[in-house]
């Protein structure tokens, strides 16, 4: 630790008012206090912890703007073209063994990918490229209650964040398991328990 100039800055307890959670750190502004939102079941020996680290950086470090292939504009008459000129017994016939094969059909497709399919830059890196409007739109609209729940402690807010977040994690884990950008709102009939409350 001395040689790092690291130090412990977890103050909180658990149930039996120990702490065995370290968390170490060489940045002086570290703060470290019991989070209030829990991603899972809580634990007695190890309680939830939200740390915040003041790196001073004062200006936003923008990463350059990444491209990729823009499938759903392609012209795939030109690329269905491309392939019907492909004779692949010739192509394959000096590839050894199926790995072989698989590499130059791979290698092939990826040729046909590069000449026929525009890039497009992605618009921000803040979210992963899947993520759709829909999906951007439930991320921040359950972090507004995360938000409104740590300034005012109102216990509606906690409520209606949880459902929120419980709704994006199936909307997430169907757009992503499923490979398709479509979502039905009807797949998740689930009316709000904290505008229930509010009634």
């Amino acid at each position: 630790m001395s040689e790092n100039n690291l130090l412990q800055h977890n103050g909180v307890h658990n149930s039996f008012n120990k702490t065995l959670d370290l968390v170490l750190s060489n940045v002086g502004n570290t703060q470290v206090i019991n989070c209030l939102v829990c991603l899972s079941k809580l634990d007695k020996y190890h309680p939830p912890l939200e740390i915040s680290v003041d790196l001073g950086v004062e200006e936003l470090v923008i990463s350059k703007r990444c491209k990729r292939p823009d499938f759903f504009s392609a012209d795939y008459d030109q690329v269905n073209s491309d392939l019907e000129k492909i004779t692949w017994t010739e192509v394959l016939s000096n590839s050894l063994g199926v790995n072989g094969m698989v590499s130059c059909f791979y290698s092939v497709i990826k040729d046909i990918i590069k000449t026929r399919i525009l890039l497009k830059p992605i618009k921000s890196n803040q979210y992963p490229h899947w993520y759709t409007r829909k999906l951007i739109k439930r991320v921040k609209e359950k972090e507004k209650y995360r938000i409104r729940f740590k300034k005012f402690g109102n216990p509606l807010d906690i409520t209606e964040f949880k459902f929120l977040r419980f709704r994006f994690m199936i909307i997430q884990g169907y757009i992503h398991n499923t490979g398709t950008s479509t979502w039905d709102e009807n797949h998740t009939e689930v009316s709000s328990p904290a505008a229930h409350g509010r009634r």
